[in-house]
């Protein structure tokens, strides 16, 4: 029986792209890294086994700063103001208040040209059995409430990355700031 319902988590789509959608930020995050401004890139939600192998794989001529989870913390005690900030995996599990506090406080903090690259499971099939079975209670939002998201924190969406479904990665900048010049991710 085990081996039959381990199969078909497998074969579910939130589980296929458990790795695939922080990989998916990562990339775009990396792409970003020459196109920004000069800064430290910021990575939140480094407890996911994924983001963890990806920063030991990080390197080049940026600082790069874990920030653990607990992102009520001032953020203004980690030092360099960031022109990256990668949030990968992290907004599903937050209420839409909490993920407009969140985003709301790191477009704050970028330095001028800065962006924030998010990555999320979206809707899908199988989501309602993860909540119930697995106890992931959570919050799954599609491109367009990113967006709203995004807009509520003073955020505009620049540019959406590809990412495996159902996971959604969108970049964006402070709305005072964003062009719709051509990103290349």
């Amino acid at each position: 029986a085990s081996d039959v319902l381990g199969g078909w988590l497998r074969e579910q789509p939130s589980m296929n792209v458990f790795a695939g959608i922080p990989d998916a930020c990562m990339r775009a995050t990396g792409r970003l890294a020459d196109r920004v401004v000069d800064g430290a890139v910021w990575v939140l939600g480094v407890e996911h086994p994924r983001v963890a192998f990806g920063l030991t794989q990080a390197g080049g001529v940026r600082s790069i700063v874990s920030v653990e989870r607990n992102m009520w913390n001032a953020f203004s005690d980690l030092g360099e103001a960031p022109a990256l900030v990668m949030v990968p995996n992290l907004i599903e599990w937050m209420s839409d208040h909490q993920a407009v506090v969140l985003l709301s406080s790191l477009r704050s903090i970028l330095r001028p040209g800065g962006k924030v690259v998010v990555s999320t499971l979206g809707p899908s099939s199988d989501a309602v059995f993860l909540d119930c079975f697995l106890r992931w209670m959570t919050h799954r939002r599609n491109s367009e409430q990113l967006l709203k998201l995004f807009v509520q924190s003073g955020l505009e969406v620049v540019l959406e990355a590809s990412a495996p479904e159902p996971g959604v990665v969108v970049i964006g900048q402070d709305q005072m700031e964003a062009t719709s010049g051509d990103l290349g991710v």
